[in-house]
């Protein structure tokens, strides 16, 4: 499993960018997560076994209210850590 420590309290950030402005924007940490990490990766390699290595990918607990809707062309930037994962809306 490793040493999870270094992930306790990581910071979580969701950016929507629309025409340069970001019409949402949340953060919120790991240790704000209902389940501790350890505890899911427990569960994750309960039944499995992942010889090659994996990924093990959650909600990030950040959700734009209900009547938010993404347009073509708005850039979801999701910011975990060090980790920056960035995707434009077709």
């Amino acid at each position: 499993m490793g040493n999870l420590d270094s992930l306790r309290d990581l910071p979580i950030e969701i950016i929507i960018w629309r025409d340069g402005e970001p019409p949402y924007k949340d953060e919120i940490r790991t240790s704000q997560m209902k389940r501790r990490l350890d505890e899911l990766v427990t569960y994750f390699g309960r039944e499995l076994s992942f010889s090659q290595g994996t990924f093990l990918m959650m909600g990030t607990s950040l959700m734009p209210p209900n009547d938010f809707t993404l347009h073509s062309g708005d850039e979801v930037e999701i910011v975990v850590g060090e980790l920056t994962l960035e995707n434009e809306v077709a």
